[in-house]
C-alpha cells in the first residue's frame, strides 16, 4: 500500500485540528529512528510544530500511535519564520 485510503485521510484529517499540527503526508512513509530511515517499516507521518513529550501535552492533545492499523510516525515541520 502506498496511499492512503479515504478513511485513513478523514482520520488523519482530524488531527489538523490539535494545535501542533501542521501537516501530514499522503503515502506512506519509511519510519525514522535516531536520524535513520528504516524503509520495512511504513507509517503514516504527521509534521508537528515541535515535538513535545506525552506527559507535557494537555488532554486530547496526543496524537494517535496508530490509524486504521497503521503506525503514525511524528516528524518536526519545517516552519518558516519572517
Amino acid at each position: 500500500m502506498a496511499d492512503l485510503t479515504e478513511r485513513h485521510i478523514a482520520e488523519v484529517g482530524k488531527t489538523l485540528l490539535l494545535p501542533n499540527v501542521r501537516g501530514y503526508s499522503c503515502t506512506l512513509q519509511a519510519r525514522i529512528r535516531g536520524g535513520r530511515a528504516i524503509p520495512e517499516e511504513k507509517v503514516i507521518r504527521i509534521y508537528v510544530t515541535e515535538k513535545v513529550p506525552l506527559e507535557a501535552l494537555a488532554a486530547g492533545q496526543a496524537l494517535p500511535t496508530e490509524i486504521e492499523g497503521i503506525p503514525v510516525d511524528v516528524g518536526a515541520a519545517l516552519v518558516r519564520r519572517p
